[in-house]
């Protein structure tokens, strides 16, 4: 064998792979460079996409939570005239001496109320859990 095929043969390959990984909305700092070269201005466009796209999230954030709890509460005032109104007819049916289904009228609307608290979420664990 040669004397270059050997020393060829003990020429070893360094290969070197750089991962960078960027977790912010904005290009990294070299990038924007590039693109204000390229086109003077873009860096203040990009910037500003970035903080209206921001500004828009919050508004709809905003506005989902004030739906949530204002569903929330008209949940709750449903509930309310149900129990009020399956208490108050079997307060009724139960003075009209009809006991048994006056009863059974009264805890059904109480009954199905205490279910519905007892079988939803708890939304304040669910986002303490993250």
């Amino acid at each position: 064998m040669p004397d270059d095929e050997r020393s060829l043969s003990r020429i070893k390959t360094l290969e070197t792979t750089i991962t960078q990984t960027v977790e912010s909305p904005y290009p990294p700092a070299s990038e924007l460079e590039g693109y204000e070269r390229t086109l003077p201005g873009a860096a203040d466009r990009i910037f500003s996409l970035v903080e209206a796209e921001s500004l828009h999230r919050r508004e709809l954030e905003k506005k989902a939570l004030e739906k949530e709890s204002r569903d929330s509460l008209i949940g709750f005032a449903a509930a309310f005239v149900v129990a009020m109104t399956a208490t108050i007819g079997g307060g009724f049916l139960v003075y009209s001496d009809y006991p048994i289904a006056g009863s059974i009228f009264g805890l059904s609307g109480v009954a199905s109320i205490v279910g519905a608290f007892l079988k939803t979420p708890n939304k304040t664990q669910d986002t303490n859990d993250d």
